[in-house]
């Protein structure tokens, strides 16, 4: 992202103002998507972030970028959006987001492909820091590793006239030299997200290290005829206040839980959602916020959810105090937990054998589990049984939640029909992460534990299949069963 492309003046979105390469490609980027940051010399309102090794070109900008957005909690899959593409527009970022499967999707042009307008899932993000680390700068090594799909968009339902819409300029007689191709703009109400604030609180604070999901601490280690004090790990557990806003209000707080640090931003945005505060389509964004006169560290602590309308003035904050064990406690009522979401589609029935198969992937990826042995882990699952999110917390319902908000998060393109997906959780079932699933559309919910009375009447009443005491092939079901194909 070169200063001199960056900062070409050109007009915005909109047409109504000038703007620059990089505020465009910024306000482009952010009607999309919530999470964004700039890899290159901070000439956007975005976040920055300066590629290590410096100068390391469009590989090690994908490398920083990811890790980066990986530090505010998002480990999910990444949009790359050059700088120097001035007729670029939220079509085809629609298009890549929403474009089926969990592969990454690299557009290809006149037979080369477009690497620096895509989306690649979080493995071939990985496959991109292994070939930077072992010495290469270049996107086709990256390519040849990570695998994207290539995909030709005039045969899989592009926007007319994408390709004028990726050209790219050098000089400013190449911007003068271009016309954007006329086509109708999508409605801004069709996006998962409305843009976010001109000058939003930024997503990544500097002035404390945040909290990692595992405490490095030491204990006294009792074994048979010896004692030993050792290194040991244990689950990090700090509070988080999830806090609303409106257009044009002051964030204010909604509720306090007991979590685990990371995906932060993904907790709270599930949370609001699946309590009812707000629907998919009204979170605009999420960010950290600072209390004010706090500890500077307390800031990682502070999440607001921004909303499209104003916050309904009669959610009762202390109705949602919560903890990380327990997600009823302060309810007023049972009653009150019902959300209105409707009795499900549950779509086509699940083969049974793919059950055990989700407690396989899911075990798999609780990387901070091994460390710890004290964390609940939840994961969304195609019908293969492939593990499309999986989100770890101390909390079950935190872990519920994180996933949730992912598929928000995710500009909900990839899980536009969640009746097709399962939700898997590691320990019991209660009442209210069947609640969770409902709301979130998720027809299909798996336990390795014990469900609890209210949970298999509130999945029979809702639609939900649900299955617990899953043990490698063998399980219960407890509602639903005509939607398991044995």
């Amino acid at each position: 992202m070169g200063t001199d492309k960056a900062t070409l003046p050109v007009a915005s979105v909109s047409g109504t103002s000038s703007s620059t390469l990089a505020r465009r490609t910024a306000e482009v980027l952010t009607s999309v998507t919530v999470l964004a940051v700039e890899v290159g010399i901070g000439a956007s309102d975005l976040a920055c972030s300066v590629e290590n090794p410096a100068g390391g070109g469009p590989l090690a900008g994908l490398v920083q970028g990811a890790r980066h957005l990986s530090e505010t909690g998002w480990d999910g899959p990444v949009l790359v959006v050059a700088t120097d593409m001035p007729l670029l527009g939220t079509e085809v970022l629609r298009w890549l987001v929403e474009y089926p499967g969990y592969r990454g999707v690299v557009p290809v042009a006149g037979g080369q492909p477009q690497p620096l307008c895509a989306r690649y899932s979080p493995a071939e993000v990985r496959a991109a820091r292994d070939v930077l680390a072992g010495g290469s700068r270049s996107m086709r090594d990256f390519l040849a590793v990570g695998r994207p799909r290539l995909v030709d968009p005039g045969t899989s339902g592009a926007p007319a006239g994408w390709e004028s819409l990726l050209a790219d300029v050098d000089t400013p007689e190449d911007l003068a030299g271009l016309r954007r191709p006329a086509q109708p703009e999508p409605p801004p109400a069709s996006l998962p997200y409305r843009a976010p604030p001109a000058n939003p609180t930024p997503a990544s604070p500097t002035s404390a290290k945040r909290s990692g999901s595992v405490t490095a601490l030491r204990a006294l280690k009792v074994r048979p005829g010896r004692r030993v004090e050792l290194p040991d790990d244990v689950a990090t557990e700090e509070p988080l206040q999830i806090m609303i806003a409106g257009p044009g209000e002051r964030a204010a707080p909604l509720a306090v839980t007991m979590r685990t640090p990371g995906h932060d931003f993904e907790l709270a945005a599930g949370f609001v959602f699946s309590e009812g505060v707000a629907g998919r389509n009204e979170i605009r964004s999420v960010d950290y916020c600072e209390a004010a006169g706090s500890d500077p560290a307390v800031r990682w602590n502070h999440v607001a959810v921004r909303l499209s309308r104003l916050r309904p003035r009669n959610v009762a904050v202390r109705a949602f105090n919560a903890s990380a064990s327990c997600g009823t406690c302060g309810k007023a009522t049972i009653d009150d937990l019902f959300v209105s979401c409707g009795r499900l589609d549950p779509g086509q029935p699940w083969p049974a054998s793919v059950i055990p198969a989700f407690f396989e992937g899911l075990r798999a990826a609780q990387k901070a589990f091994d460390r710890t042995g004290g964390l609940h882990a939840a994961g969304l699952f195609d019908r293969e049984g492939h593990p499309l999110i999986v989100r770890e917390d101390i909390g079950r319902h935190n872990a519920v939640d994180k996933v949730v908000g992912a598929t928000i998060l995710t500009s909900a393109g990839l899980y536009s029909q969640p009746s097709g997906y399962a939700l898997a959780v590691s320990g019991r079932v209660s009442f209210e992460i069947v609640q969770k699933a409902a709301v979130a559309g998720i027809a299909l919910l798996a336990a390795v534990s014990a469900p609890s009375s209210l949970a298999v009447q509130a999945a029979a009443q809702l639609g939900v299949t649900l299955v617990a005491f899953v043990r490698n092939d063998t399980f219960n079901v407890y509602s639903r069963p005509e939607l398991i194909d044995f």
